[in-house]
């Protein structure tokens, strides 16, 4: 819809409403999970913004930006267009912009394994957001801080962080930051040996992504539960979840994170190990047959 009015407008049209058409579909785009076209979109935007000196909006869609940089593995981009959208909302007083920013930038540092960076950005970001009382934002600041506590040994605090977002998330009804919460609280008691536990949360997780039609969410749980079959030892499930969700990764332009890539590559080193060539190659190329609600049947099967 948004695309078809674009391409209606007059040549002659000025740049404001054209750049917030932009924006919209770029927004739209980017929870579709059709990162190519957002950027476009949002890039677009941005230039009309930079150009006539709307800051405000400037910042949202460099914020915007950074977060498909980030899905898209482009840490160098993801972290330039979250600072410089950091310094106009520190110097415009946009808290809810700059919170935004601080958030963008713990997860650029996470992924590129600076621990205490990250840790610094997030706090402050949830702190500001605690303060302007915006709970959705709470609880996904909170989901972000646990990755940091459970990647530095602390898994009774992630825990712990991880329960209040849940709390929050479920309390205003947002479903994709209760799928991404209870995501990751199945990773953390993964990560404690604790499987019934991760089965039942990361299961919900998958569940919602589902039914809300996120295939990066399926993709990022998929990827989890493989790792769960790995571990309770149900190896030929493993692979084909995992290779489903690889599948499934490709298909939405996206990627985990280097450190989750490298977890299931080297999941899979052992699994091949201990199945042989011929039953590994065999499960994973079942996984890439599967269709995204195939693979999620088959999680849920256990």
């Amino acid at each position: 819809m948004y695309e078809g009015l674009l391409e209606s407008l007059p040549d002659e049209t000025e740049p404001a409403p054209r750049a917030r058409l932009c924006q919209r579909i770029g927004t739209l785009k980017w929870h579709l999970g059709d990162y190519p076209r957002a950027e476009a979109a949002l890039g677009e935007a941005a230039e009309v913004y930079r150009r006539t000196g709307t800051e405000n909006d400037l910042a949202s869609s460099l914020n915007a930006l950074g977060s498909i940089a980030m899905a898209r593995g482009d840490y160098a981009k993801a972290r330039s267009c979250g600072l410089e959208s950091l310094e106009i909302g520190q110097r415009l007083g946009l808290h809810r912009g700059t919170a935004v920013s601080l958030s963008n930038l713990s997860a650029v540092a996470l992924h590129e394994g600076s621990l205490e960076e990250a840790q610094s950005w997030v706090k402050e970001s949830l702190e500001i957001r605690r303060q302007i009382g915006e709970k959705r934002a709470v609880s996904a600041s909170l989901c972000n801080l646990s990755i940091l506590y459970n990647a530095k040994g602390s898994a009774g605090e992630a825990i712990s962080c991880l329960e209040e977002s849940l709390e929050i998330s479920r309390e205003i009804g947002d479903q994709i930051q209760t799928a991404s919460t209870c995501s990751n609280l199945g990773n953390v008691h993964m990560g404690q040996g604790d499987s019934v536990p991760a089965r039942r949360f990361l299961l919900e997780s998958l569940h919602i992504y589902e039914a809300i039609g996120d295939r990066r969410g399926m993709a990022f749980t998929l990827s989890s539960l493989g790792l769960l079959e790995a571990a309770v030892g149900a190896l030929k499930r493993a692979v084909t979840i995992l290779s489903a969700a690889d599948r499934l990764w490709v298909e939405v332009r996206a990627q985990l994170s280097p450190g989750g890539r490298q977890q299931v590559e080297d999941e899979y080193t052992k699994l091949r190990s201990s199945l042989g060539d011929i039953e590994f190659e065999d499960a994973k190329a079942l996984g890439k047959r599967l269709t995204s609600a195939e693979a999620a049947e088959l999680a849920r099967s256990a």
